[in-house]
């Protein structure tokens, strides 16, 4: 199957190892190297470099950020404006890493993930007909799609914004003639520590070390938004197959015993109603038992959620405030600056959108399912499963949101007013630069 090719494993199949899925293969690999896959948690074996690199990286942060400082100090005289916007996007970008790295060194970071790969994901669910499966092969394919297109587009974006510096210094003659006097180097990363290192000044350990630094934070700032998409789509597809089975919930004929007719209260007025009888009534309460422990399962992975990945979104949604509002402003500095920061924005707008809409539809799904609670045949039942349904029912009323920081929703009404306040302070700096 063409599914099957790119997905890793043949769908439907309730003991599937979603760790052997081409996309989840794809995202190890690509957060692996700086150690933010909780490979431990699968049982895997990391390699000691990895294990290490998440608390080395913490020290390093902080480091890195005060050298960062301390250049934008030093060298703010005599910089640019377009190159002081470049190193406070640097500087933020540096935050954000930091910030996003020492999440992962949290417990409750390898249970999240943890719990979206055994429990939460689709393929350990039984698909009880083609809406199901077709729902499972639909978001397995949107899975697939995003997964790859963020890696290639975030490497190739990493290696456009490296490879610009290092072509600048190419033909500055630092790579044929070595330390040139009175000539500037340019690095992918700017910053000073007194008396040990100036990237100012030509050093090929120092260039190498940039660009890790840069890769670090293209895995880190890239990868986490690539794991948090993917359990945002398994929430939509659970709820879909929550209201699927809602509605479907007496679509065949449960049994072939005689039913009986009992008065019911129903549109404002008593009407005979054919009811369930008992062993109908016993096969139903099994359904909507089952729908219960799903929503159940469903609320708590979205509490779960809500809780370790709200401050990240919160660093997120700032970031963008500010990040967003340079980047336009480096893309309007020429042809170079365009082919060196087009890419970067094309991510970092790219992924403030795709989070925000894919968020806005796990809320939107989620508002219908009272509907489908609602329209189950209730009046036909007995008094048990009436109040089943009535619990349900009220359970099914808070919509499944993920929250910021508990502060505010994630979705379309909180991008569009960043994007807003992006072309606002887009248009105060650029008014700046022209006087």
């Amino acid at each position: 199957m063409f599914l099957a090719r790119f997905v890793g494993k043949e769908p439907f199949h309730a003991t599937s190892n979603v760790l052997t899925f081409n996309y989840v293969k794809w995202l190890r690999m690509f957060i692996m190297p700086i150690g933010i896959w909780p490979g431990e948690e699968f049982g895997e074996k990391m390699s000691l470099f990895v294990r290490c690199h998440r608390y080395y990286y913490i020290i390093q942060g902080v480091i890195l950020l005060a050298a960062q400082y301390y250049f934008i100090e030093k060298y703010f005289d005599t910089m640019t404006f377009f190159l002081k916007g470049y190193n406070y996007l640097v500087f933020l970008l540096t935050f954000l890493t930091w910030a996003r790295i020492c999440t992962t060194t949290q417990n409750s970071y390898g249970t999240v993930v943890k719990t979206f790969i055994n429990t939460l994901h689709l393929a350990h669910r039984k698909l009880n007909n083609g809406y199901e499966r077709l729902v499972f092969n639909i978001v397995e394919m949107v899975s697939f799609v995003f997964c790859a297109s963020i890696v290639i587009i975030s490497s190739t974006a990493f290696c456009l914004f490296s490879a610009a510096p290092m072509v600048v210094n190419y033909r500055n003659g630092f790579f044929t003639e070595g330390v040139i006097p009175n000539a500037t180097y340019n690095c992918i990363v700017c910053f000073t520590i007194p008396k040990i290192i100036d990237t100012h000044d030509f050093s090929v350990v120092g260039t190498l070390y940039t660009v890790w630094l840069g890769f670090a934070c293209t895995t880190a700032v890239c990868g986490m938004d690539i794991l948090v998409a993917l359990m945002a789509l398994q929430l939509i597809a659970n709820i879909l197959v929550l209201r699927n089975r809602l509605d479907t919930l007496t679509a065949t004929k449960l049994t072939d015993d005689k039913e009986t007719s009992e008065e019911t209260y129903v549109d404002a007025q008593t009407t005979s109603v054919v009811a369930f009888n008992k062993e109908e009534n016993k096969i139903i309460h099994d359904k909507l038992v089952d729908c219960i422990e799903h929503h159940k399962m469903i609320s708590m992975f979205t509490d779960m959620m809500s809780s370790f990945f709200g401050p990240v979104l919160g660093i997120n949604y700032g970031f963008h405030l500010i990040a967003c509002c340079l980047l336009l402003l480096e893309c309007g500095g020429g042809t170079d600056a365009l082919f060196r920061f087009g890419p970067m924005t094309l991510i970092i707008f790219g992924q403030l959108v795709l989070l925000s809409v894919v968020f806005e539809i796990v809320a939107t799904v989620s508002e219908k399912l009272p509907n489908s609670v609602y329209a189950t045949p209730w009046y036909r039942m007995d008094a048990k499963n009436r109040r089943t349904v009535f619990i349900m029912l009220m359970r099914s009323q808070r919509t499944i949101s993920i929250t910021a920081l508990g502060m505010t929703n994630v979705g379309v009404t909180t991008m569009a007013q960043i994007l807003k306040a992006t072309a606002s302070y887009y248009a105060l700096l650029t008014s700046i630069n022209n006087n």
